[in-house]
């Protein structure tokens, strides 16, 4: 077995290459120390052995964590606490318990991580390959249902962790954990932030990021019904939150629609629920947070009575027409939220192509004409900002 090389534990070389000595007095001991995080190979089998034995066998992983690690953390030398990360390095991808993990990356360990993880050169230059390591174990566990991956994620963003680890951390911890989540521990994850998000918890912002990030997890494709419910979570928190907290939460909400809108099949399948389901929300709310404004009401309103006349039209019009216009409709429920000047100015050429619509019946149009419903289309495509993807992407899937 070879020595482990690992770039931030090299002792520097001389020009002849090999490795410099201290000429300082007592530089014997420090270049001693300093070659120490080159590593025995009897370390990658303590470590093996150790993963081995698990928490309940008579020379416990967890109590050698407890006892050479864990309680000295905060007092290690720069060398030692090297060598404590290539150990955890090593020890982390052999882990197969939810046990073991909360013991490796229990309460002193992830403290230390989000205190020192910008201030300590040594931690800092580790924290790439901890992210692989931890990337690596829920990938390994990806298809059994052991926990052990929730239990990953969960020490990184419950206290003492944050959901803002990564971004304290300055790492993509979470988000490279988050994404190997099997079907049943994603859902277990969801019931606990959506939780988070409805008590006004302080971070509910970043819950929702995460809630976000859950959703475009492809082990739940298939489950409609329960990514339905994530939104309406997002959908009333940010229709009641503060207003210093709306702006954060309806991103993520328009992004989530985003994406759900082109994994449906029918875009109007999809819509029709989740609008029907906001109008409600909105009509319940009866506080000013900003986005829900007298004003913005107004436009909603609007888009109730639109939506009433196309179903009370359905049988006239030409095929495909109610439902083009219908999906529109729907679509500048959420666009309001997005942009409300911008919405308004365009419900207004929406509401002439409608009327236009209605003067035409079930006439076709000749063959100097496009038909209206390709004009109210082309009508979003042209106005709405380029950056406006959720109203954009309704137009363009609008005839599915």
């Amino acid at each position: 077995m070879g020595v482990i090389d690992d770039p931030l534990h090299r002792t520097p070389a001389s020009p002849s290459g090999r490795p410099r000595r201290d000429t300082k007095a007592g530089g014997g001991k420090k270049t001693c120390k300093a070659l120490l995080p080159k590593v025995h190979p009897l370390i990658e089998e303590l470590a093996s052995a150790l993963a081995r034995s698990g928490t309940n066998a008579k020379f416990p992983l967890g109590e050698f964590w407890r006892t050479n690690f864990y309680s000295r953390l905060h007092s290690f030398s720069s060398e030692d606490l090297q060598l404590a990360l290539i150990f955890l390095k090593i020890l982390i991808p052999k882990l197969k318990r939810k046990s073991e993990v909360s013991t490796i990356l229990g309460e002193k360990v992830i403290t230390f991580l989000l205190r020192n993880a910008n201030s300590n050169k040594v931690l800092k230059a580790a924290l790439p390959d901890l992210s692989k390591v931890l990337e690596q174990l829920v990938q390994n566990h990806e298809d059994k249902e052991e926990e052990v991956q929730l239990a990953v994620v969960e020490a990184l963003i419950l206290p003492p962790g944050t959901i803002q680890f990564d971004s304290v951390t300055k790492t993509n911890m979470v988000q490279r954990t988050i994404k190997h989540l099997t079907a049943s521990d994603v859902k277990k994850l969801g019931d606990y932030i959506t939780k988070r998000i409805m008590g006004k918890d302080d971070q509910e912002g970043m819950y929702a990021e995460v809630l976000a990030l859950l959703l475009m997890n492809p082990k739940i494709k298939e489950d409609v019904a329960w990514r339905t419910e994530q939104l309406k979570t997002l959908i009333k928190a940010t229709l009641v939150s503060q207003k210093k907290k709306t702006h954060y939460l309806r991103n993520t909400l328009i992004q989530g629609l985003y994406q759900e809108l082109q994994r449906a099949p029918s875009a109007l399948a999809f819509l029709k629920p989740i609008v029907d389901f906001t109008l409600k929300e909105i009509e319940a709310c009866t506080e000013d947070n900003g986005l829900v404004s007298p004003q913005s009401k107004e436009l909603w309103d609007n888009v109730k009575k639109k939506i009433a006349t196309l179903n009370s039209k359905q049988g006239k019009w030409p095929n495909n027409s109610n439902q083009v216009l219908k999906v529109l409709y729907y679509a500048m429920t959420f666009y309001i939220m997005q942009d409300f000047i911008g919405a308004g100015k365009l419900m207004e050429k929406l509401d002439e192509c409608l009327s236009v619509a209605q003067e035409q019946g079930s006439k076709k149009a000749t063959k100097e004409e496009l038909p209206w419903v390709v004009t109210a289309t082309e009508l979003i495509l042209n106005y709405a900002p380029s950056d406006s993807t959720f109203i954009r992407t309704a137009a363009q899937s609008a005839f599915k």
